[in-house]
C-alpha cells in the first residue's frame, strides 16, 4: 500500500516531537514527489495544510507548530473559547431580533399569505401528487 502524504506527515513527527508546517511540508514534498514533481506540489500544499487539520492524527499548536495528538495530554490541546466568544458578545438580545422580524414581516408580508397564495397556483397535478402522497402514509 503506498504511504498518503498525511502518512509522510505523520512519519515526520513520529520521528521528533512537535514541527512547524513548512517544516513537515518539506519532508513531505521531500519523500513523497521526485524532483520532477516537486514544483507541482506547491500547488497543493493548501490542500494538504486543510487535511492535516482534519485529520485526527494531527493537533495544531500555537505559533503554526503542529504534533501527534496521542502524545498531547487534553488539557494541553484544549481551547478556552471564551478567548474567542466573550460572554457578553453572547446573548440575544430578543427585542432586536422581534424588530428584524417585524420589518420583514412588513416587506414580504406573513408566511400565511405567502401560504394562500402557494395553493391558489397548485396544479391538478399537484393536488394528485399530494392525494398519493396521503395514501401512501
Amino acid at each position: 500500500m503506498e504511504k498518503t502524504l498525511l502518512d509522510y506527515a505523520e512519519e515526520f513527527l513520529k520521528n521528533g516531537t512537535e514541527a512547524s508546517f513548512n517544516d513537515i511540508w518539506e519532508y513531505v514534498v521531500n519523500n513523497a514527489f521526485s524532483s520532477e514533481e516537486r514544483e507541482e506540489a506547491k500547488k497543493i500544499v493548501a490542500r494538504f495544510y486543510t487535511n492535516l487539520s482534519l485529520d485526527g492524527r494531527f493537533v495544531p499548536l500555537e505559533n503554526n507548530m503542529w504534533d501527534l495528538r496521542a502524545r498531547k495530554k487534553f488539557d494541553e490541546i484544549k481551547r478556552d473559547w471564551k478567548e474567542y466568544y466573550p460572554d457578553d458578545d453572547s446573548e440575544i438580545d430578543i427585542d432586536e431580533e422581534d424588530d428584524e422580524q417585524r420589518k420583514y414581516d412588513s416587506i414580504y408580508g406573513d408566511n400565511d399569505e405567502v401560504n394562500d397564495d402557494e395553493d391558489e397556483n397548485k396544479s391538478d397535478d399537484d393536488d394528485e401528487f399530494d392525494d398519493r402522497i396521503e395514501s401512501e402514509e
